[in-house]
């Protein structure tokens, strides 16, 4: 196949989101640098999507269809991967959207700094109480490269932001299964820095991340800390590393994404002992934390 007719291959997942996909889809054509295609998933959609989709004739979009839903969006990811024709992969959720300047500003980026196979922008996160910047961007004053230690510790991307070399999501395996409901994003970021141990990020805001869409996928999964892709492959890494610094940061990695999950299970019920060994306790700060929350979710025991 050749991969140099276009330079981004822009993934859009959909699965009943008739009520962004316009606003999503608009905001990928309107960009600024027009050299993409977009790659539009239909994961068995059962509202207006498709109908939506296909009131569109730019040439630049291609539509594949899935019979049955994924999980998290995932295997539509993986299928656009799969079916990509550029080197330079984007991801856009369906209910978010793209600035005009985001294939721009990454394209500049990659021109200069070619020896970096991962790239990614700041973005906006918009919600009932307003909008506001994300706080990697906040914490920095310019756009810089960074290790693989100053990943782990910050997360700085997101999945609406991220542009990685085609060949590197192969390697670091693509998307998690279908046995994984959620966390697939940040544990497919953690594989592919593993391997490419240096990226990109670029202070520009660039996209808007909408968390008070229909369907978000936060708000309908079962909460379990137990099935998370990525504590299973901190897990890997903590055996592939021997300095204490990384080793370190890979349980914070982790820790940081498990102390929402104990904090939203501790509202709803009571956490159980066994799910407190899916948390690395070699830092108080994040311990006492859990502590507490454990301690919180013992009311819906003695309510009972």
């Amino acid at each position: 196949m050749d991969r140099k007719k276009m330079f981004f291959t822009v993934i859009m997942p959909v699965f009943n989101k008739e009520n962004h996909l316009v606003r999503s889809i608009e905001s990928v054509l309107k960009q600024s640098f027009a050299d993409f295609e977009l790659l539009i998933i239909d994961d068995a959609s059962k509202d207006n999507s498709v109908h939506i989709i296909n009131s569109f004739t730019d040439p630049r979009i291609k539509v594949f269809k899935r019979e049955t839903p994924g999980a998290g969006g995932y295997a539509a990811r993986n299928l656009g991967i799969e079916k990509a024709s550029t080197n330079w992969i984007c991801f856009l959720d369906a209910d978010d959207e793209y600035k005009y300047n985001h294939l721009a500003k990454l394209y500049d980026a990659i021109i200069d700094y070619n020896a970096i196979s991962v790239f990614g922008t700041s973005f906006e996160i918009a919600d009932q109480k307003g909008v506001r910047k994300n706080r990697y961007y906040l914490k920095t004053k310019t756009s810089q490269e960074i290790d693989f230690n100053e990943f782990l510790i910050n997360k700085p991307f997101h999945t609406n932001t991220i542009c990685i070399q085609r060949d590197l999501l192969m390697d670091a395996g693509l998307f998690p299964g279908a046995e994984f409901k959620r966390g697939g994003d940040t544990d497919t970021w953690l594989r592919v820095m593993h391997i490419a141990q240096k990226a990109f990020f670029i202070r520009a805001i660039t996209s808007t991340y909408y968390r008070d869409s229909e369907n978000m996928v936060t708000k309908t999964t079962k909460l379990d800390v137990s099935n998370h892709p990525l504590y299973f492959s901190c897990k890997d890494l903590l055996s592939k590393y021997d300095d204490l610094r990384t080793r370190n940061n890979l349980k914070r990695h982790w820790n940081n994404s498990a102390l929402p999950y104990f904090k939203n299970i501790a509202k709803k019920r009571t956490i159980k002992l066994n799910e407190l060994q899916y948390f690395y306790w070699y830092n108080f700060k994040y311990s006492k934390k859990v502590v507490f929350y454990f301690i919180y979710s013992l009311k819906h025991f003695f309510s009972v």
